[in-house]
């Protein structure tokens, strides 16, 4: 372990956590650790990193809290957290959570770059690296981005820590945040109690070579799923070859669209084509309640050439990223972390390339645990911390955390949310 490092006395006062939809309102304590953005140079810039504790219920609580590390890169604990806090309920009673905004995100000098809305989803490499130059560009006059990685979060994780008063700490790390916790654990393993990895992302590879092939493998999955469900079946016979249909129309030719926005309610029109559909294929595959809707919509453009549905959420869930995700930040990690290492590995492009993401996201980005438990919940996706009885294993092992004593047999009868047959949801 690394010694301490020195961090000032850090005042919490009464605020409120708004989760990023504007449906719920936590109380919560929050306040900012002022710290040098260039370690090695105490002197120079200051960026503040923002806190909030949301308080043990138990005025005799548990004297090691819960930290819970966001994903991305690029998202905010605290935005997160308002997100799933139902989850961490059962923890809460006995301890603090503590939520530190990464450097780059949310409250902490966030690293958000200028771009415009763009729903053509055509962007080839000149643009790519045009707007690129013009996020960085916008960021220097308040952040060098080199001093924006997973080490140096790290550091200030425990400066946090140290300037809370904490002797240990458990961490909670989702995507992303597992790669900070195991960042964590591996310099600061005596202050470590405990930790909890949600869709692991593995410190010895790097994000990026192998992308398209999980997303390709997770869709297929799910629609695997779907074909071996009688209902979702009968409903809408093989949904692989609506998804393989709907991708050879595509290929072709755009096709426009007048959706409704999910926010505003207004039309919108514009021309929807492959890259629109990688990408609501992406993000609607990470979690069983998004997954459900794929059959349905993938249905209704390939036996009705309907993309409507298609279309709308796509703008749902491509706004809603661009809201949670600071890509500057998600740039300088991804950057300085992951692409540096592509070269080591042998990366198939024509497998690549046959996949919905294709070799655009690649080309576009050019610790070893001795007491674990492995645990896979079939058709939960990427994370699943809002999966049934999760919250009661998680409240167990931090409570006493030893997985030799935790029973995980709950998550047996745990399964995903069923397939939607119609607009309404899934059949009763």
């Amino acid at each position: 372990m690394r010694g301490a490092l020195a961090a000032p006395p850090l005042v919490l006062t009464p605020c409120e956590l708004e989760h990023p939809l504007r449906l719920s309102v936590l109380a919560a304590e929050c306040g900012v650790l002022r710290v040098p953005e260039n370690p090695q140079d105490p002197g120079g810039r200051q960026i503040g990193l923002r806190i909030a504790r949301v308080a043990a219920i138990n005025r005799r609580k548990q004297p090691d809290p819960l930290f819970v590390l966001a994903g991305g890169p690029g998202a905010a604990a605290g935005a997160f957290y308002a997100t799933v806090a139902g989850a961490f309920a059962r923890i809460a009673r006995e301890r603090d959570i503590i939520l530190l905004d990464q450097r780059g995100t949310g409250g902490s000098n966030a690293l958000e770059c200028p771009e415009p809305e763009d729903l053509t989803g055509q962007l080839g490499d000149k643009e790519i690296r045009a707007r690129t130059r013009a996020c960085l560009d916008s960021l220097t006059t308040r952040a060098d981005v080199a001093y924006y990685t997973t080490s140096l979060a790290v550091q200030d994780l425990e400066r946090v820590r140290a300037a809370l008063g904490y002797e240990r700490i458990n961490l909670y790390g989702g995507s992303y945040g597992t790669r900070v916790a195991q960042h964590y654990l591996r310099h600061f393993a005596a202050r470590t109690r405990s930790v909890i990895l949600d869709g692991v992302v593995p410190v010895s590879e790097p994000v990026g070579p192998s992308t398209a092939l999980d997303a390709e493998a997770a869709l297929e999955d799910i629609l695997r799923r779907c074909a071996e469900d009688p209902t979702c079946r009968g409903r809408f016979g093989n949904p692989a070859a609506d998804y393989q249909a709907v991708r050879a129309a595509l290929r072709l030719s755009t096709v426009p669209i007048s959706a409704h926005d999910p926010e505003t309610g207004d039309d919108r029109s514009f021309e929807f084509g492959a890259d629109h559909l990688a990408s609501v294929l992406r993000l609607l595959s990470y979690t069983s309640e998004y997954a459900a809707l794929l059959p349905l919509v993938l249905h209704a453009a390939a036996a009705q050439e309907d993309y409507a549905p298609l279309a709308a959420q796509y703008l749902m869930v491509e706004r809603a990223y661009a809201q949670t995700i600071a890509v500057g930040m998600h740039n300088s990690v991804v950057c300085s972390e992951d692409v540096p290492l592509f070269a080591a590995y042998a990366i198939d492009r024509a497998r690549l390339a046959a996949t919905y993401l294709g070799t655009r996201q690649l080309d576009g980005l050019e610790s070893v645990f001795t007491h674990h438990l492995d645990l896979v919940l079939t058709g939960f996706g990427h994370g699943q911390l809002t999966a049934p009885c999760v919250d009661r294993l998680m409240a167990q092992f931090i409570a006493r955390p030893s997985v030799e004593a935790l029973d995980v047999s709950c998550v047996r009868a745990a399964r995903p949310l069923p397939f939607f047959t119609s607009p309404n949801g899934p059949p009763p």
